[in-house]
């Protein structure tokens, strides 16, 4: 995706003064300087899981409580007189969108986040060293976006930088991507020191363009794909253009924070993605898996459609429904398995290779009690093949490995290579990127090679277990020995392809929404008898490819 230019509109404001949007004299006229303190009390609620008693100050444009354990006068005054210097210097540039409740506590012991709706909690030591006016503007300006926090708070508090030193990093190649100011570039426990330190500074410079030449509004409205990032690489010398790697128009209207365990949180349309610190959710992965997750889920929508309309309505309303992702890193296997919980509307997984797969079956799910586990498996791998780019990878990656013999055990290898031969090398050509692969080829010929030599299956990685296997002893299991769930993943995904290709999709999304339908109601054959008809099939293009 390009980047796109700024409007008409917004570059006749160029070259402007900053917009204040409020003058600071009204809220001097609001704020007292000198203010009187009366006690209180804080209900344990869900911001802070703990009651305590107060002394509070309200100075009409904000609310300040102090915890009284450690209350005198004089360090009330003292706090007072800080928060409304920083309040005013604050709205000398950006009008205040809330009026905020600012906690003065002794430590962050049950507080589950920094901001709770307009609700600060900070300490003496973060209100001593200014740490706290994160929190504040956060507030303040209605936002949780890092970029536009550390931006406002150097524009307001900083120095003017020498950008020198930026035109030297984002001159260099591998840098670019940065300019995104994705959250997680900001965020220590996912992102290196040195790297937010980078971050920041980029932030602030961006933030001083933008404010000195466009306003503030032009600031507050700033998206992730906005032209701005060009003129501002030009401003500080760059010729090289800004063009996003990643389609993050998903994140457009998400919100930021974090939980004690979670170090990053982003909640966007319904959906929260909870983020373990740790290496394997950089941010460019991070990036990656939105970008690549709503492309795939926007093909797929449109595909059921166009091929299945008396079914789309159900698979895309539950797309619409509230679900919870929690990214645990590898370390953290044993904790948040790959699995998903449609039952509650969860997604637990240690790689986002996986995420599209989990996500389907929570999209088509046929309830908790259904014991045909193969059916939800074999639709969210035949959607999984159409597409999810990063299962081509996968694909691609499998076929790299085969060549080396890293991905098959065993004395097998070559009967999987004349089955490979035969659904991969048609035109004589081996894939030479992962965008050349045909995934769909490689996960049939993967079923059809363990379909008619099920005692090579073990020395198949990958495809070496049957469904009711893999589910045995897993979260939420509903392991049944049911018709079907033998199959491998792949070999589901072929079979409910096949029932696709024959009965088409709304009928075969249907069944696999159904909480144990009945097969021969949907198919007029029972799974025995049907199945052997899928069988000679794809045995029969398996032994002509043996000759």
């Amino acid at each position: 995706m390009t980047s796109s230019t700024p409007s008409t509109q917004q570059d006749s404001l160029t070259h402007s003064e900053p917009s204040t949007q409020l003058d600071s004299l009204t809220y001097s006229a609001l704020i007292p300087e000198q203010i009187g303190f009366t006690p209180g009390t804080h209900a344990r609620d869900d911001a802070y899981d703990a009651q305590f008693d107060t002394y509070d100050a309200n100075a009409g444009a904000f609310m300040l409580r102090i915890n009284s354990y450690a209350y005198t006068k004089e360090r009330g005054e003292e706090i007072f007189t800080r928060v409304r210097e920083d309040y005013l210097a604050l709205t000398s540039v950006f009008k205040a969108v809330k009026k905020p409740t600012i906690y003065v506590i002794e430590v962050f012991v049950g507080v589950q986040a920094p901001v709770a709706g307009a609700e600060i909690f900070c300490t003496f030591d973060t209100l001593s060293d200014g740490s706290y006016r994160t929190s504040l503007i956060a507030v303040l300006l209605g936002t949780s976006e890092p970029w536009k926090i550390a931006g406002a708070e150097a524009y307001v508090f900083g120095s003017e930088d020498d950008d020198s030193m930026l035109k030297d990093y984002f001159g260099a190649a591998g840098h670019m991507d940065e300019l995104s100011l994705f959250a997680a570039y900001f965020n220590d426990d996912i992102h290196s020191f040195e790297g937010t330190q980078k971050a920041r500074q980029t932030a602030a410079s961006f933030t001083r363009f933008l404010i000195d030449h466009y306003g503030v509004e032009a600031f507050l409205t700033c998206t992730f794909n906005d032209g701005y990032r060009n003129e501002w690489l030009s401003s500080i010398g760059i010729s090289s253009e800004y063009s996003p790697a990643y389609d993050l128009a998903c994140l457009d209207n998400a919100t930021y924070t974090s939980t004690n365990h979670f170090p990053l949180v982003i909640s966007a349309n319904g959906k929260s993605f909870l983020f373990e610190s740790g290496e394997t959710f950089t941010p460019a992965v991070i990036m990656d898996m939105f970008s690549e997750l709503y492309r795939a889920i926007d093909e797929m929508l449109d595909y059921v459609k166009v091929n299945a309309p008396m079914q789309y309505f159900l698979v895309a309303k539950n797309w619409e429904q509230s679900i919870r992702f929690y990214f645990g890193d590898t370390q953290s296997v044993a904790r948040y398995p790959l699995y998903a919980e449609p039952d509650i509307e969860m997604v637990y997984t240690v790689r986002v290779s996986d995420l599209f797969h989990e996500v389907m079956r929570i999209l088509i799910d046929p309830g908790p009690d259904d014991s045909q586990y193969w059916k939800v498996e074999g639709i969210a791998g035949y959607f999984t093949a159409l597409f999810d780019r990063q299962q081509w990878g996968r694909g691609y990656s499998i076929l790299t490995d085969f060549q080396t013999g890293d991905y098959f055990a065993g004395d097998n290898i070559k009967l999987l290579h004349d089955t490979l031969d035969y659904y991969l090398l048609k035109t004589g050509i081996m894939p030479g990127s992962k965008q050349d692969i045909d995934f769909p080829q490689l996960v049939e010929a993967m079923a059809v090679v363990t379909l008619t030599n099920p005692s090579i299956r073990p020395d198949f990685m990958g495809s070496n277990i049957s469904i009711r296997e893999h589910r045995t002893g897993t979260v939420g299991s509903r392991n049944r020995s049911a018709n079907g769930n033998n199959l491998t993943y792949y070999e589901s995904a072929l079979l409910v392809g096949y029932l696709i290709e024959c009965f088409g999709l709304d009928t075969v999304l249907e069944f696999c929404q159904s909480s144990n339908g009945d097969f021969e109601q949907y198919f007029g054959k029972t799974y025995s008898e049907l199945f052997p008809e899928f069988f000679s099939v794809f045995s029969a293009i398996y032994n002509n490819s043996q000759h």
